[in-house]
């Protein structure tokens, strides 16, 4: 799992800086890559395992409509689904990793403000993985939906609240803050 995540990530950061090469300026000049990270929750039950807090990183990429308050782009979104599980032996913690990826659309109420409410969603599909102390073994791979609203500060910096939905033990709800580069031609 952490040499696909690597893997995205080197595939997201060079096919954004081959666009920025290659003369596409104008393109250029409306995307915008943020790279996010922050905490989350399991949001459903599993087998009953106590929740812990865990982190969440993504990459988004969007393209910017002009003065239109919409955007579209791609992502990937890496989140921990952890439980401590009580046995005879000791605790257990299971970590339910999910690394979604697919297209997002985001809907910006106040399109080059200072701050910027905004609203979204991707859809995409996951890949998720039980690591650590495995109780309950539950690999395999879910269409994924995140819902996500939140603010954007100075076009720079934004905070989302999300949740994440794949399958049962992986779903999460989660706080991120996001720094994001590019899409300053409006300025």
């Amino acid at each position: 799992m952490k040499s696909l995540k690597l893997f995205l990530a080197f595939l997201f950061t060079s096919t954004s800086m081959s666009f920025a090469q290659s003369g596409f300026a104008k393109f250029v000049s409306k995307t915008e890559l943020e790279f996010s990270d922050g905490i989350c929750l399991p949001l459903d039950d599993f087998h009953g395992g106590s929740f812990k807090l865990r982190y969440a990183t993504g990459l988004n990429a969007r393209y910017h409509f002009g003065d239109s308050p919409w955007k579209i782009g791609a992502y990937i979104q890496f989140d921990n689904a952890c439980r401590k599980y009580r046995w005879d032996d000791g605790a257990h913690l299971q970590k339910n990793e999910t690394c979604a990826a697919g297209v997002t659309a985001e809907y910006d109420f106040r399109v080059y403000k200072t701050v910027n409410p905004f609203i979204g969603i991707g859809v995409g599909g996951g890949a998720q993985e039980a690591t650590g102390k495995v109780v309950y073994p539950h690999d395999g791979g879910a269409v994924s939906v995140i819902p996500r609203i939140g603010v954007e500060f100075w076009n720079s910096i934004r905070m989302n609240v999300y949740t994440q939905f794949s399958r049962k033990g992986y779903n999460t709800v989660g706080l991120t803050v996001g720094f994001v580069l590019g899409n300053k031609s409006q300025l």
